[in-house]
């Protein structure tokens, strides 16, 4: 290959003369050598290599360095490298690496001119460069002005564009603020005009067309390894500065850069470039985050002075989370993991932190306070900072910016959805106000709402809290079980009630007309923009008589799940961007023989918008978990639908991740599920069951399932002829006829064929859900209430029946009205159709709701407590009470065990339930031995025919099982010669102590007073210690779930005593220390050895496994979740 110097020599010589003629003296030529580092002979690099032989003033040398290829040069093809020399580097990993293998066998020259291969330089750079350091020995780095060179095309900008191209700004040099984060003066996407061309001495400037002193590079040891493509001119430049070095940018120098790297576009693959548009290059930009914040984070720990080191490594990785967090706000995920992983992956650099302070060190001449003049300081940079945020927000107004009759237009729309949204809202409240106003000051203050599926939750938060995660029920004697996923809803609606638990669901139940109601019209929303349309919908879905039941019969799964449930579709519609939007057209704009205005388009999807969907879900499958089932499939077609049609199918694939959060906290249920799939008569039945007191209801035919009832219209709201199939037919029917029209009339026959897939798998739920047998009650056997089905087939109709209503999108301007005949008959129309709802719903308030006796349907206040409070003591103590009821009808007696006031709501599960009722159709009674089977026996004793017991066996077997007393409700079935004959029986049994007189209920407390051996005067505890013996010691206090007490040592070995069943997970501890299990196996009672002469904090709790990481998992998934679904920008009007 021939010498390079040839490039030059000649006008060189030439210039000299000229010079030494006119002013007597010999002017210094400086060599320049160009290094070009490129990866392999991409069309960039080409375009690159031309532009640097074109250039007005040519270097003296130029080297080619491939990092890329192999020693061999066949892979070039046709191109002509000419004079310039060739190096491969395929070793080389960085920048500077390239240009290091390019300068071993390089003789010494005066400069350096570093390209990339996707750098263009003008054609008077390199003058331009030169003019700038020929009068100055100070000057080290002297920095081009970078424009953009677009990345799609390998021609240079200006020439891709035959000179109508408008120049971008991508640099004109860097600068840092004062605690290291680098900061560049050009704002995105700004305009070169000059405004940046009187800029000279800077901190830094990036190494793409700079102008590098060779001794200075030498002297420096080149760019630093460790930092890879990113922010090695910044360093750079740095070090030069503390070497006494000055750095400039010189305007007058062009560079078009195309920023390959920093946009991950592979310069051998010129048609992935061609192939991506400017959206798909800033997803790509974000790719290279991670790098960015590497290097940065590098470079201020490099930059730190030694005695801050270890408090700003530790500042870096304490603020990661904080900025993960913020980036999660921005809906920016993976710079959020980025942000995590920086500090970590930096610190674990240290030795190539330590050789880059030395090096600094080494060749440092000045303090680091020299360079703080060319940083930027707090002031400045909150004003770049809202500079950039009022020009981002003019840049929108100016994007989105409509015309005065536009402006027009929309505000008279916006005044009329303003109007019709408050006239629903207010409709809602009064619906709320007329079932719950005689209850309103109950309800606020707390009081018990109870009565048919609903329960009372007189827990304290904590109690709900360890029920919803702890994987142990309470009810009976305790079952190792999942709680009820509703648990979850009510655990968060009891943060916003600040822990009243019982305020929490009168809260849900009070407004859940008012949440449905507002749900459905802004889902409505995003299938169309017709007003009535919306208020329609939204009065439908709140006049549902899924939702109308589950009200009055205190369903409050189904109640939740039907609320939600329109939010959960409108934040997915958005999210996936199938969402109506206010399109505006000129007054003659285009509009077809319907009327209707041109073609929708999809709007962007919206990562916010697909998290609060996910958020959503997961009360919808709370409530109804079987919907969870279902919008799984859902959104595995859906993804797979616009993944297949969508031209950017990544940004669909999100759409697999909204039932996360659903299936991560609901895990210990659907694990169960899936556990007993098969077993326990088929844990597929759980999904169905409605969570709650079993309550039966009067199934319905499945025609009127496919109008939307669950149970029976007649015995539901007390109505019959006539008037009874008016109300049957007229709401979801007429819905029907809609979502019928819209299949063939509508614009978008798929989407309202989607609707009518929805309302047949609601439809088959519906049907088959009668069919299965979740619970036992007093009644008989309990089927699954079929409100989940039947809201998925009023929902699906609906969507339908809004894609078929007349689009109303388009503006036509406000003086193009249609003719007054069409207007009467539309506005009749509309009238119609909203006074179906409120006709169902007015029907329904006449004959559930009784504002004398302050019922709504089967929901009372409960006025007096179901246990008196001294068994409520007796039960803060840690004893359970027995509760008798005889029916007078049979003679028979239920009985159940109570911990609290009445049977609550953290004490139900469906899992139990199930259990119970696979055992009543299969036949199976209680082990001989279970306690079950035990309290059976006691409870037959007790109220028996014949002789009363005259020992006090009996007593102490109740003590045994945990039962602390007897009680008789003051509200129970018992009623004349039945209680009195049981009343004066329990008078009689040694062991039971009256202490109740003059009240409705009657207490009995079992004592043992007087008992052989005993030692306490109160039986029953759940907690007992005892003796070798099996003599009560001492009842611990237990008011929930588990042990926590301090216990005083004593002599001889002592045993403690759950009166529950048995399980390998649970757990106690002695300051610390495990207690090992006791029994052997041979008790139905869990029991823990306490050695003697041990003291100490004794902790007992059912741990259940991989609750620490399910709850950990839950909780940041959650967060996340939740971070990422803040909005944080408006949604737009699209204008056409």
């Amino acid at each position: 290959m021939n010498d390079a110097s040839a490039l030059s020599t000649a006008p060189a010589d030439a210039g000299a003369s000229i010079v030494s003629a006119v002013t007597g003296t010999i002017p210094v030529v400086a060599s320049v050598t160009a290094v070009i580092v490129t990866r392999g002979a991409n069309p960039w690099f080409r375009r690159t290599l031309a532009a640097v032989r074109a250039q007005h003033r040519a270097p003296t040398r130029l080297v080619v360095v491939d990092v890329a290829t192999s020693t061999a040069t066949s892979g070039y093809g046709d191109l002509q490298l000419g004079d310039a020399r060739f190096v491969a580097a395929p070793r080389a990993r960085t920048f500077g690496e390239g240009v290091a293998a390019a300068l071993r066998e390089e003789p010494d020259g005066t400069w350096l001119w570093l390209l990339h291969d996707d750098s263009a330089p003008d054609a008077g750079a390199l003058g331009a460069l030169l003019r700038a350091v020929e009068h100055s020995s100070a000057v080290a780095v002297a920095g081009a002005k970078q424009r953009r060179w677009k990345a799609r095309d390998p021609r240079p900008a200006t020439l891709a564009d035959d000179g109508r191209h408008i120049p971008e700004l991508v640099e004109v040099g860097v600068t840092t603020s004062r605690a290291g984060r680098r900061v560049s003066v050009v704002e995105p996407h700004e305009i070169d005009q000059g405004q940046h061309d009187a800029r000279d001495d800077v901190l830094g400037v990036g190494l793409a067309g700079a102008l590098v002193r060779r001794g200075v590079w030498d002297q420096l040891g080149g760019t630093d390894p460790e930092l890879g493509a990113f922010g090695d001119g910044l360093d750079l430049c740095r070090r030069a500065r503390l070497a006494g070095h000055r750095v400039v940018v010189v305007p007058g120098a062009v560079v078009e850069h195309a920023q390959l790297s920093l946009h991950r576009v592979d310069p051998a693959d010129p048609t992935t470039a061609l192939r991506v548009d400017d959206d798909d290059l800033e997803d790509a930009a974000d790719e290279s985050f991670g790098a960015r914040r590497r290097s940065e984070l590098y470079l201020r720990l490099v930059g730190a002075p030694l005695a801050l080191l270890p408090v700003l490594a530790v500042w870096l990785v304490v603020c990661a989370p904080f900025r993960a967090m913020y980036r999660l706000v921005l809906k920016q995920p993976a710079h959020a993991r980025d942000e995590l992983l920086a500090p970590l992956l930096v610190l674990v650099r240290v030795p190539g932190l330590v050789r880059a302070r030395r090096s600094a060190h080494r060749t440092s001449t000045v303090p680091r306070r020299a360079v703080r003049p060319l940083q930027q300081d707090w002031r400045e940079g909150a004003a770049q900072r809202r500079d950039r945020r009022l020009s981002a927000a003019e840049l929108r107004r100016s994007a989105f910016a409509p015309s005065e009759l536009e402006r027009a237009e929309l505000q008279q729309l916006a005044a009329r959805r303003r109007v019709t949204l408050g006239a629903v809202a207010l409709a809602l409240v009064v619906l709320t106000g007329l079932v719950f106003a005689s209850l309103a000051g109950a309800l606020a203050s707390g009081e018990r709402l109870v009565g048919g599926a609903l329960l009372p939750a007189s827990s304290s938060w904590g109690e709900l809290w360890s029920a919803a995660t702890s994987g142990w029920v309470q009810s009976g004697f305790g079952h190792a079980a999942p709680a009820d996923p509703v648990l979850a809803v009510v655990l968060g609606a009891s943060v916003l009630t600040f822990g009243h638990v019982q305020v929490a669901v009168n809260l849900l139940l009070a407004t859940s007309f008012l949440v449905a109601g507002l749900g459905a019209w802004f889902a409505a929303g995003a299938l169309t923009r017709w007003i009535p349309a919306r208020a329609w919908a939204a009065l439908v879905w709140a006049a549902s008589p899924a939702l109308l039941l589950a009200v009055g019969q205190g369903r409050l799964g189904a109640l939740v799940a039907h609320a939600a449930l329109p939010w959960f579709v409108l934040a997915t519609l958005r999210g996936v961007g199938v969402v109506a939007d206010d399109r505006i057209a000129p007054a003659a704009g285009p509009l077809d023989a319907a009327g209707r205005g041109p073609a929708r388009r999809l709007a962007t999807p919206s990562l916010g918008a697909l998290a609060a969907a996910a958020l959503l879900l997961v009360p919808v499958a709370a409530g109804a978990p079987v919907l969870l089932a279902a919008c799984l499939v859902a959104v595995v077609v859906a993804a797979l639908a616009t993944v297949v049609t969508s031209a950017r199918p990544r940004r669909y694939v999100r759409l697999l991740l909204v039932p996360v959060p659903a299936l991560v906290v609901l895990g210990p249920f659907l694990w169960h599920v899936g556990r007993t799939w098969g077993r326990e008569g088929g844990g597929w039945r759980l999904l169905l069951a409605t969570p709650g007191n079993p309550t039966g209801y009067d199934a319905v035919p499945p025609w009127q399932s496919a109008l939307g009832w669950p149970s029976s219209p007649t015995s539901a709201l007390g109505i019959a002829g006539t008037w009874a199939t008016v109300v049957s037919w007229s709401l979801v029917g007429s819905v029907a006829a809609v979502a019928v029209v819209a299949v063939v009339r509508s614009r978008r026959p798929v989407a309202a064929r989607v609707g009518w897939v929805v309302a047949a798998a609601g439809l088959a739920l519906a049907v088959v859900a009668p069919a299965v047998t979740v619970a036992t009650s007093a009644s008989g056997l309990v089927r699954v209430w079929p409100g989940a089905g039947t809201s998925l087939v009023v929902a699906g109709l609906l969507g339908a029946a809004l894609l078929g209503l007349p689009e109303r999108t388009v503006l036509r301007g406000r003086y193009d009205e249609p003719h007054r005949g069409k207007q009467v008959a539309r506005a009749a129309v509309v009238g119609l159709a909203l006074a179906v709802p409120c006709a169902t719903v007015g029907t329904w308030v006449a004959q559930d709701v009784d504002t004398t006796h302050h019922t709504v349907g089967d929901l009372t206040l409960a006025g007096t407590p179901v246990v008196p409070p001294v068994g409520q003591q007796m039960q803060a103590a840690g004893a359970r009470l027995l509760l008798l009821d005889a029916v007078p009808t049979t003679g028979a007696v239920r009985y159940t065990l109570l911990r609290a006031d009445g049977t609550q709501l953290v004490d139900s599960s469906v899992v139990v339930d199930g259990r119970a009722a696979r055992a009543a159709l299969d036949g199976t009674v209680p082990a001989s031995g279970s306690p079950e089977a035990r309290l059976a026996q006691v409870v037959a004793q007790l109220a028996g025919d014949g002789v009363a017991p005259s020992s006090r066996g009996l007593a102490d077997a109740m003590s045994d099982l945990g039962v602390g007393g007897v009680l008789l409700p003051a509200d129970g079935t018992t009623r004349g010669s039945s209680r009195a004959a049981l009343t004066a029986r329990l008078d009689t049994v040694p062991g039971l102590a009256r202490v109740t007189e003059g009240q409705d209920s009657v207490l009995w407390r079992v004592d043992l007073s007087g008992a052989s051996g005993a030692q306490t005067s109160t039986g029953g505890a759940w907690a007992t210690l005892r003796d070798a013996d099996g003599k009560v010691l001492r009842a611990l206090p237990t008011p929930g779930p588990g042990v926590d007490e301090t216990l005083p040592a004593r002599d001889a070995a002592t045993t403690l005593v759950l009166a529950s069943h048995a399980h390998r997970h649970w757990r106690a501890t002695l300051d610390g220390r495990s207690l090992a299990t006791a029994g052997g196996g041979g008790t139905w009672q869990q029991e823990f050895a306490v050695p003697a002469g041990k003291a100490g904090h004794l902790v007992v709790s059912y741990d259940a496994p991989h609750r620490a990481l399910w709850l950990w998992s839950s909780g940041v998934l959650l967060l996340v979740v939740v971070l990422l679904a803040l909005p944080v920008r408006r949604r737009r009007v699209v204008l056409r």
